[in-house]
């Protein structure tokens, strides 16, 4: 099969875009329409060059889908079960307005109503039930390169967009399974010049054979996929053919897209359907998105509480395990959001048919996940950490998407997904050798190789000398403009050729003739009254978005800002406005101290004392004239009986403080002439104190909250002359949080953390000394977790001992002459703080684009 066919196959394939479309977006369970349900008018209103709303008039609530195609620009959008055949509709005006039409499809699937907008700029859109029906808003997105998109502007392109390095080699073939559909990658070592699509029946097969490109030898390949049974590798000639076996002996729909490292082919998934097991069906409708303030909620009807389990996790996308459910359908089940960080949420059935179903959330940005269940629901709230990613691109940008025919969405989405599918130049390959041709000639052949209208302006003159050699038609047109100083714009399928200095001029009186429309537009008044933020303060942020004639004043009794503007300008600055004027947050925050001390101490100690007497009332004088009584005792002499001992005054008392056991003994001759008495005392004491407290506070965004627990200590000051007065000193412990939350919902938190006891010191005039324990730090915590301070902490380990001098250094007997104590004393504050913000939905500002 040559190229051509191969193309003509993918011309035919594009003819059932809207079937395969409608087909994978309506739900499978059909809803029967009202009876008479029908759509009445198509009222179109344009405001502005750039903006429109389409109404659709319709006499019921109609259960619709709206498709966004390319090639042409164009909205589709269905009603099932309407009746369209009596609409009242307009002719469409405009320079991007061209088409609208309406149409009947009746079918097995019910019958269905469409209408098709055509456009010839790249748009994007809103749409919105009213009473009066379904609202379409309706915005074209201005693009600067000229080849990138249908609405081009003047060509400009480098020579890097020229210079494509062409392939030699095959380095490498993969394949990997995505939703709907396998991706095969033939990968090389630059774009391939040329190559070849054939369909090969008994059994099914497509053989791609790349030209002027070898494979190194005994290259193999295990790739295989949902179609794809397996592929072979093969050198001929002066190409290399790669043979794809089907699976189930079908063809599958499938596209190619050449890119700068080789060729990638999408096979969308086998059409038939196997019915599963019915243990716990999931439909497409027990799914849905919502997006609010801040962030995006999935919600999933369960019937019941399921076990749930991570399977992977990263910042743009986490899946999921649901236990002990599964899908009604082989198929997954896909569901793409408007708007929000969500790009897309899949549910697919386990490839090897266990007992549960994967539940997968691409973002367009990192978001945090938070999951939890509740009365027979699952939910899913995803809250992006920056801006959320722009649905179109933005004037002044050019896109590099690729376009490619949506055979089918599994397709469609699958290759949105290839990074690496990216190029500018589409067009059919081409190959060229002219000399000194006219250049009005050359254009006439690009037309009819390219199937598109050329118009040439007046300017356009000279001849060209090139030679091109398998390039696309549209790449050979850019160089040839780019060559003569030419530029072109394009609107639907015509091609205008023109110098840049008239293109330039045109533009130039487009804009002058825009300004001068919009500076003949009436001014309209608008109240917009604000409800949290001060209007005086509101009006310096309004003001750099008005229009050259538009104004603004304050009304400060009654807090309304008052705007006279135009129309488009106002909707921009009541968006403003309605965007930042918000509840002020409010955090609670449940503070948990912890104050926890123990205390050791041991002590070990010793009184004995003794004493002899000779006296001739004893009996045993010395005989001597002096001294003829000697009295030797351990202590001082007893007041009640001179020369008489007292027991308990030893001759070393140094006895265990707090002693709560000890012994004692008493040894005396006859007459108790001689005696020795001694007691041994220890002492051990252990305690374990814990004080908890946990209060809440509420508190404002960036206010201060103080949580203050303890006693004040009077202290009696004498003031001389003025007498005597008394002061109080705060010993407690106190908390003062300062919080703030950011954009992305966490709180940032100032900790100043004061603990202040009484030491039991006193100075000269009695007045009690504090000891104090202080803590200062900045955290960030997520909304509703708890972070712990910790680290004011306090020991104090003492070692003592009493002894007399020199009797103590003895060995042994030298514990006769010393008291030994020792003690630990150790006592810790952990404070555990949980900020929870009250009014998050309320309050939070989502990040919004204000055009």
């Amino acid at each position: 099969m040559s190229m051509q066919k191969a193309t003509s196959y993918i011309y035919m394939y594009s003819l059932v875009v809207g079937a395969l479309l409608w087909w994978w977006a309506t739900p499978a369970v059909a809803v029967p329409a009202p009876i008479g349900f029908s759509l009445r008018e198509v009222v179109v209103t344009q405001e502005n060059p750039t903006e429109m709303e389409v109404l659709l008039r319709l006499n019921a609530t109609p259960e619709f889908s709206a498709y966004k195609l390319a090639n042409p620009d164009r909205l589709m959008v269905d009603l099932r079960g309407a009746d369209v055949s009596q609409v009242i509709k307009p002719e469409p005006q405009g320079a991007w307005f061209t088409q609208l039409t309406t149409s009947q499809i009746d079918g097995e699937r019910g019958r269905i109503g469409r209408v098709v907008l055509g456009f010839t700029q790249s748009f994007s859109y809103e749409s919105k039930l009213t009473p009066q029906g379904l609202l379409l808003k309706i915005k074209t997105e201005q693009t600067s390169t000229a080849l990138e998109t249908e609405n081009s502007t003047v060509v400009e392109i480098s020579s890097d967009d020229i210079l494509v390095k062409k392939a030699t080699k095959l380095l490498k073939v993969t394949a990997r399974n995505q939703s709907g559909g396998t991706v095969l990658r033939l990968k090389t070592n630059g774009e391939v010049p040329q190559y070849e699509l054939n369909e090969i029946d008994n059994p099914k097969r497509l053989v791609v054979d790349l030209f002027d490109i070898y494979s190194p030898k005994y290259m193999k390949t295990k790739a295989k996929g949902q179609a794809i049974a397996k592929v072979r590798i093969g050198q001929h000639n002066q190409k290399t053919r790669i043979v794809v076996d089907m699976k189930q002996g079908q063809m599958p729909k499938y596209d190619v897209a050449s890119t700068d490292e080789g060729l990638v082919l999408v096979f969308a998934k086998p059409t038939e359907v196997t019915r599963r097991h019915q243990q716990y069906p999931l439909a497409l409708g027990d799914l849905k998105v919502k997006s609010e303030q801040g962030f995006d909620r999935i919600e999933l009807a369960l019937q019941g509480g399921v076990a749930v389990r991570t399977l992977s996790n990263s910042p743009l996308e986490k899946v999921i395990a649901l236990e002990g459910v599964s899908l009604p359908y082989e198929r997954p089940v896909r569901h793409k959001p408007n708007s929000g960080a969500i790009e897309y949420v899949e549910l697919s059935p386990d490839p090897e048919g266990r007992n549960w179903v994967r539940m997968g959330v691409r973002s367009r940005n990192p978001v945090e996940h938070r999951i939890w269940q509740e009365n027979g629901k699952l939910f899913w709230d995803t809250r992006a950490e920056g801006m959320p990613v722009a649905q179109a691109t933005t004037s002044g940008q050019s896109s590099s998407t690729p376009r490619v025919a949506a055979y089918q969405q599994a397709t469609q989405e699958a290759i949105k997904n290839l990074a690496t599918a990216q190029r500018r130049f589409r067009g059919k390959r081409i190959t060229i050798d002219l000399l000194d041709a006219d250049i009005r000639n050359v254009l006439r052949f690009l037309s009819d190789v390219s199937g598109k209208n050329i118009v040439v302006a007046e300017g356009v003159t000279g001849t060209v000398t090139l030679k091109l050699k398998n390039i696309p038609w549209d790449q050979a047109l850019a160089v040839i403009l780019r060559v003569k100083g030419l530029g072109m714009e394009q609107k639907g399928s015509i091609i205008r050729v023109a110098t840049l200095a008239q293109l330039q001029a045109e533009e130039e009186a487009e804009a002058a003739t825009a300004k001068l429309r919009e500076e003949s537009l009436p001014l309209t008044t608008r109240l917009i009254p604000v409800n949290y933020a001060v209007a005086t303060n509101m009006l310096t942020l309004v003001t750099p978005i008005l229009s050259p004639r538009g104004s603004a004043t304050v009304d400060p009794r009654t807090n309304v800002i008052v705007v006279n503007d135009l129309r488009y300008t106002l909707e921009k600055v009541e968006r403003l406005i309605r965007t930042l004027d918000t509840q002020t947050p409010q955090i609670l925050i449940e503070a948990r101290m912890i104050e926890a001390t123990n205390d050791f101490a041991t002590s070990i100690g010793i009184q004995w004392g003794g004493g002899i007497l000779m006296s001739q009332a004893e009996g045993n004088p010395t005989g001597l004239f002096f001294p003829n009584n000697v009295g030797v005792v351990g202590a001082n002499d007893s007041l009640l009986a001179p020369g008489q001992v007292t027991p308990t005054n030893y001759a070393v008392n140094l006895p265990s403080q707090d002693s709560t056991a000890g012994v004692g003994m008493h040894l005396g001759s006859v007459g108790n002439v001689g005696f020795l008495s001694a007691k041994i005392a220890a002492a051990e004491a252990n305690s374990e104190a814990k004080v908890i407290s946990a209060p809440k506070i509420t508190t404002m965004d960036n206010q201060a909250a103080t949580i203050t627990q303890g006693i004040q200590i009077p202290v009696v000051i004498n003031n001389g002359l003025q007498g005597i007065s008394t002061q109080f000193v705060n010993a407690a412990l106190q908390l003062q949080v300062t919080p703030h939350v950011t954009a992305d919902g966490s709180v940032l938190m100032d900790v100043n953390i004061t603990n202040n006891s009484p030491s039991g010191a006193t100075d000269s005039f009695g007045v009690p000394s504090v000891s104090t324990k202080a803590a200062q730090t900045q955290m960030l915590v997520k909304d509703g977790d708890t972070a712990v301070i910790g680290g004011i902490y306090q020991r104090l380990e003492k070692k003592a001992m009493r002894e007399v001098p020199i009797l103590s250094k003895i060995p042994v007997l030298g514990w006769l002459f010393k008291n030994y104590s020792v003690s630990d004393s150790r006592s810790e504050l952990l404070v555990f703080l949980t900020p929870r913000v009250i009014n998050r939905r309320q309050a939070n500002i989502k990040a919004t684009v204000v055009e």
